[in-house]
């Protein structure tokens, strides 16, 4: 409870009624939660199959001679490579940029070659978001969420997934230390938080992932502006606080 000798002071709250300051304009501390990145092919099918078959093995009247004449392409891309390698091909490039450019050809077409015998591989880089809310406690081995090698990220209930576990610790818990004036649990003047600060440890397969020190308001204390911080009408208390953690930016007046 807040009592007020004169005028209100002006409060200003964001979407979740959460306090961002009183007496002044927030705006310039707000905080965003940064976009996820699109997901996205880190390594696509190859193709160009059609492209580097012979004219034999398009023209061929059956699938296991359409085999054997891309086998022998295989052979001859390696015996080309091992020519240029070598330094026995004919015409080779005199620089080394062409030779790059001439290996980079190779390995494409032999790639979508071998691809008609052992199929291809597409990889996908997915992003997403895990909420987790601490309670205060430290955690030790707590399961964050599942990944599963054919579904991905899964629930941390659904046990088709691995474990990936979370730890968490206090690296600076903040202790209460009261006023003498004031009597117990007597509350007065607008309450803020002076957060601690917390190490987490994420880990899969026994092998951390990350390891990171975040501020944390459940390591921290309560506490409370003085109650005649707003009162004065010639000079009023301005405050911003961070809607994150609840803690003070900036204090004017």
């Amino acid at each position: 409870m807040v009592q007020f000798k004169s005028s209100l002071p002006y409060i200003i709250l964001n979407s979740d009624g959460i306090l961002c300051a009183v007496n002044t304009n927030p705006d310039t501390i707000s905080v965003r939660i940064p976009e996820l990145q699109q997901n996205h092919i880190l390594k696509a099918a190859p193709t160009r199959t059609q492209n580097v078959l012979s004219e034999e093995a398009l023209a061929s009247g059956s699938v296991a001679k359409m085999a054997e004449v891309a086998a022998k392409q295989i052979f001859k891309l390696r015996e080309s490579r091992t020519d240029l390698l070598a330094g026995d091909a004919e015409n080779a490039p005199k620089d080394g940029e062409g030779l790059k450019v001439l290996f980079a050809q190779l390995d494409e077409q032999e790639s979508s070659l071998m691809a008609l015998f052992m199929g291809t591989t597409q990889v996908e880089k997915q992003f997403a978001r895990i909420k987790y809310i601490p309670t205060g406690d430290e955690v030790n081995h707590q399961v964050l969420f599942r990944f599963s090698k054919h579904l991905g990220l899964v629930e941390k209930e659904n046990l088709s997934g691995g474990p990936v576990y979370i730890d968490l610790k206090a690296t600076d818990r903040k202790q209460f230390m009261p006023d003498p004036k004031q009597k117990a649990n007597e509350k007065k003047g607008l309450i803020y938080n002076i957060p601690g600060k917390g190490e987490a440890t994420v880990s899969y397969d026994n092998k951390p992932l990350l390891t990171q020190e975040f501020t944390m308001t459940q390591f921290g204390i309560q506490a409370n502006f003085p109650t005649n911080l707003f009162n004065d009408k010639k000079a009023p208390g301005k405050v911003i606080l961070n809607p994150e953690t609840g803690a003070i930016i900036r204090m004017m007046q």
